[in-house]
């Protein structure tokens, strides 16, 4: 009788124990992707931008160009957009772009690893060149709303230095429509 006892208990330890270990891997999983979520912006998001600014043929004669203008958002999606500063000036020129929005429960920036930040590093922009910059927006689990986000060029005195990015947050499709 003391075997079988022993038995039963060292298999129930076993039990418990595996079931331990599962419970803790996806609990670990769960909480990579809930922060995953929260700062990082999907490759999706920065894929569509960068096609778009692959595709962008015309800029010339716009200072700052920002490509689409308007996008729409599911609540806690994003998405990405096309942003292209050109000098035509006869001299270089030294800027940073920023961008950034007035609504708390929207993040705007710049790509920084699966982050986005606020602005670009300064750089220089040489006289006939441009640059090409991936940008995205990230619901923070808003209100259905209208918002916007402004990109704005620093240190020059380029009168179209301002666009205005509007965002629509729709509201996210269920599984069952």
């Amino acid at each position: 009788m003391k075997k079988k006892g022993a038995i039963e208990l060292s298999m129930t330890t076993v039990i418990v124990i595996v079931l331990g270990i599962v419970l803790l891997s996806l609990g670990l999983i769960w909480v990579r992707n809930i922060f995953g979520q929260v700062g990082g912006v999907s490759d999706d998001a920065f894929n569509r931008a960068n096609d778009l600014i692959g595709d962008l043929e015309s800029f010339e004669g716009s200072f700052l160009t920002v490509v689409p203008d308007e996008i729409e958002i599911s609540q806690g999606g994003d998405d990405g957009i096309g942003v292209v500063i050109n000098n035509e000036q006869e001299t270089s020129i030294i800027v940073t772009i920023t961008m950034s929005s007035s609504d708390p429960e929207l993040k705007c920036g710049f790509l920084d690893g699966r982050e986005l930040v606020g602005s670009t590093e300064q750089f220089t922009l040489d006289s006939g060149k441009h640059k090409k910059f991936t940008a995205g927006v990230k619901d923070l689990e808003g209100d259905l709303r209208t918002t916007s986000c402004k990109i704005k060029v620093l240190g020059t005195n380029e009168p179209d230095n301002e666009r205005t990015l509007i965002v629509t947050v729709k509201k996210q499709s269920s599984l069952f429509g």
